[in-house]
């Protein structure tokens, strides 16, 4: 299969992973909403026409009160100058979407650390499956050794049934590494919206290369003593705070809550 390097694994599940994919869906959806509540703003144009005909005798009868044919037409043009339920309506839409899309951002983040835990448990997996296997070749090895040894009577047989039970437990525990590698690389299939029996390789990252693991080489100056290391955290802290999508999607909902408080208020004095 398909190899993939953490990065490609990370845009790939960006771009094609179905639950970010229907949260996208839903904010192109919300906008029609944000759209609908500014029209209350936009001129609104009303045109009607009727016509009435009743028959001669009819209108002969009414001495002119009702004439034999009536045509009328109309036409109104409106503009909103002020409402308080739709200014608050405009501002609760554009709050919401602003919600929609804060919860989108914090579906990406956590969608892209879901891929880099799946990317990293199949290295793991990997790598214990090579230890594995590495361990039974080297059973077999010292189990071919005592067999050797007891032909040629420097061994006993009890030797022998011991590497043969060593590699009857190293090949159960080759099964086992092999059984764990296809589960997590099931997840990682799911995450990249792939078909989950799809094969694929993994590249080798390169521990000695910090922008593979952090992105950025700075990071490592901020954490080699202990002062730097407590100023670098008191700036993370303040920055995950104020950019945190969860923290975000908590402000929204605050203020749509206090928009209908005013909208309330002012509905008891507000004319429209």
């Amino acid at each position: 299969g398909r190899a993939w390097s953490l990065r490609e694994a990370i845009e790939a599940s960006l771009d094609q992973n179905l639950e970010l994919l229907e949260k996208r869906d839903d904010i192109t959806a919300d906008q029609e909403n944000v759209a609908r509540a500014r029209s209350s703003f936009l001129p609104q144009l009303d045109a009607s026409a009727s016509a009435v005909q009743i028959d001669k005798d009819r209108a002969a009868a009414s001495l002119g009160a009702q004439p034999e044919k009536t045509t009328s037409a109309s036409l109104k043009l409106r503009q909103l100058i002020y409402s308080a339920d739709a200014n608050a309506n405009y501002a609760i839409a554009k709050s919401q979407h602003d919600r929609i899309l804060e919860e989108e951002r914090q579906k990406r983040m956590d969608l892209t650390f879901a891929t880099v835990e799946a990317y990293f448990n199949v290295l793991r997996a990997q790598a214990f499956e090579r230890i594995q296997e590495e361990n039974l070749e080297l059973s077999r090895a010292n189990l071919e050794t005592a067999r050797v040894r007891q032909s040629v009577g420097t061994g006993g047989p009890s030797e022998v049934l011991r590497w043969e039970s060593e590699v009857a437990t190293n090949r159960q525990s080759v099964v086992d590494a092999r059984s764990k590698r296809r589960i997590a690389m099931l997840e990682m299939n799911r995450l990249l919206h792939l078909p989950l029996a799809a094969d694929f390789d993994t590249i080798e990252l390169d521990l000695g290369d910090p922008s593979e693991l952090i992105g950025d080489s700075r990071f490592f100056r901020y954490v080699q003593d202990p002062w730097s290391f407590l100023a670098f955290g008191d700036f993370l802290v303040a920055e995950g705070t104020q950019g945190s999508p969860d923290v975000a999607v908590v402000d929204r909902l605050i203020e749509v809550q206090e928009r209908n408080v005013t909208r309330t208020g002012r509905q008891l004095w507000a004319p429209t």
